[in-house]
């Protein structure tokens, strides 16, 4: 992962917290 994106909708994920490119990053952000 290279940037960090602030929380935000994930059109990808279920969980909607993660980054706008992938919802395995989002888990770790979350």
């Amino acid at each position: 992962a290279g940037m960090i994106l602030p929380k935000m909708p994930d059109f990808n994920c279920k969980e909607g917290t993660g980054t706008l490119t992938s919802c395995t990053l989002g888990s770790f952000q979350n």
